[in-house]
């Protein structure tokens, strides 16, 4: 029994040494070991996104100035990536036209509601990922519950102008409060107005006391225009031909856009932006990503909207502008009292009917033309 013993110990003590003779002959595996370096949520985009370019458009004139101001610079400091704003108005569509499906000739779409009809019918945007762009719950409800952009997942409301009656207040000698005022013979001679069909038969319709265009009352339109064709000085074809008609006292009262009209108001021009008891009409601005992107260029276009709808980017934007913005949290300053702030004061703005406008283009172009221009 002894003997039985001492042999057991011998063969624990024979395999200890024997293992322990293997783990110092032979060298052991490396031990790998694994370092994770935490980082914040803004250096990881610019870490990903570092030494890209992003293309947007944006509208030519100074709301380029103004978007580049409020939007692109401050995107480009924060996350060290680069913007090019192509600058253009009616010829985006035809760029997206001629362009080939993988190679678009940009990647953010700032568009208006025409372009977005265009080019939705085209096929040409792609649906948004609005995990990637929380701050697109700030976006009005109104426009959610009304708006197509919004509505079919390709296109989120970020800003527009309002289309109303600017005054130079040193020309016209009495308080403009509705849009049946430019009938005053007061007015005779001092009045410029857009050549572009579609404009002037909406002020033939505010002038009926309706916000809206369709069949029902554009024989009535016409008529309107029709009667006050004596008091038109010129008919403009671009925004700063209505501010120099305006500025230079040549007239009175032009039909035109807020946003270029606050940037002169900040200049010192002495010009009013009356907002009629009819209302006015308004233009909507979204933003939408193009199709034929890469994946990579598509998570960037999603990071700079998100960025452009954050309250804080809709303040500057506002505030440099002079456009209204379509973020709820954003801070409009007292002096624009044009602009909507509330969502009630958004729901109450009407916009170009543009289904019907395209639907009926031709005609009533034609017609225009004939009427009220010849």
């Amino acid at each position: 029994m002894r003997a039985l013993f001492k042999n057991l110990l011998a063969l624990i003590l024979g395999v200890i040494i024997g293992a322990a003779s293997i783990y110092y002959l032979y060298p052991k595996e490396k031990e790998i070991i694994k370092e994770f370096q935490v980082v914040s949520e803004l250096e990881y985009y610019r870490q990903k996104f570092s030494g890209m370019t992003l293309r947007v458009t944006a509208w030519s004139g100074p709301y380029t100035e103004n978007f580049k101001w409020a939007i692109v610079e401050p995107f480009e400091n924060l996350y060290g990536v680069n913007v090019e704003i192509i600058t253009g108005w009616a010829e985006f569509i035809a760029m997206l036209q001629a362009s080939p499906p993988d190679q678009p000739p940009f990647d953010v779409f700032n568009l208006d509601d025409y372009n977005f009809i265009a080019a939705r019918n085209l096929n040409r945007l792609l649906p948004l990922n609005l995990t990637n762009i929380p701050n697109a719950q700030y976006v009005y409800e109104c426009l959610k519950q009304k708006r197509e952009e919004w509505k079919s997942g390709l296109a989120i409301p970020f800003d527009g102008g309002i289309y109303t009656i600017i005054v130079n207040k040193e020309v016209v000698p009495f308080e403009i409060t509705s849009w049946s005022d430019l009938e005053r013979p007061e007015l005779r001679g001092l009045i410029a107005m857009d050549r572009t069909w579609y404009y002037g038969l909406y002020v033939g319709a505010l002038m009926l006391g309706q916000s809206y265009l369709n069949d029902s009352n554009v024989d009535a339109a016409f008529a309107k225009i029709a009667s006050i064709k004596n008091s038109i000085h010129a008919w403009y074809s671009s925004g700063a031909e209505a501010l120099q008609l305006l500025e230079s006292k040549e007239v009175g009262v032009a039909i035109y856009y807020t946003g270029g009209t606050y940037d002169a108001i900040k200049r010192g021009e002495p010009l009013e932006i009356v907002i009629p008891k009819e209302g006015a009409i308004a233009w909507l601005g979204s933003l939408s990503i193009v199709s034929g992107v890469s994946p990579e260029v598509k998570e960037l276009a999603e990071l700079f909207i998100n960025f452009a709808l954050s309250p804080i980017s809709q303040t500057r934007h506002v505030t440099k502008s002079g456009n209204f913005v379509c973020g709820e949290y954003a801070k409009v300053p007292r002096d624009q009292y044009f602009n909507p702030a509330s969502n009630e004061e958004m729901d109450k703005l009407a916009f170009f009917d543009w289904v019907y406008l395209q639907e009926h283009w031709t005609e009533l172009e034609n017609r225009w033309n004939t009427e009220i221009l010849s």
